[in-house]
């Protein structure tokens, strides 16, 4: 996918987002990757994190041995290395799905922005927000951050 084709424009809001699956930067930003319904053959959230640590001039970090040990793909560096927030749904489903940083990783823990902003954006989408959800964001339950997303990456 040829990155000009990407959205790396910043948004601050939840109306500007509405309906999309993104990424929360550390300063609580927006990042479009697509619509909820749109096909994965247009975008993903490893498409897009590939294509930004291209456009930032980073890509080679995955070449970093001490990264490597932690991170396999582009979307795992941009959430674990610099402490992004992946924020998507199930096809159809109000429930929602995130990868957030794990400590034990770089020492990231989420913004306090990032949390107001993620919190925004599941009550203006309507997102369930569970104990799951609660527990990863509020207390950090980093043994269920990359669970989650296992059957969904295959």
């Amino acid at each position: 996918m040829k990155s000009n084709l990407i959205d790396f424009n910043k948004y601050y809001s939840p109306e500007e987002v509405k309906g999309y699956e993104l990424f929360i930067g550390r300063e609580g930003e927006y990042y479009k990757v697509k619509t909820r319904y749109e096909s994965d053959n247009n975008c993903t959230h490893y498409k897009w994190a590939e294509a930004y640590l291209e456009k930032i001039g980073v890509s080679q970090l995955l070449e970093n041995e001490d990264i490597k040990k932690k991170c396999k793909t582009s979307l795992e560096v941009l959430v674990h290395y610099f402490g992004f927030i992946r924020y998507t749904h199930a096809y159809n489903s109000r429930e929602a799905y995130l990868n957030i940083p794990n400590r034990l990783y770089f020492g990231y823990t989420l913004s306090k922005k990032q949390i107001n902003s993620l919190y925004d954006l599941m009550n203006y989408n309507h997102d369930r927000i569970d104990d799951n959800i609660i527990n990863q964001i509020e207390n950090m339950d980093y043994m269920m951050v990359d669970s989650i997303h296992q059957k969904y990456r295959r």
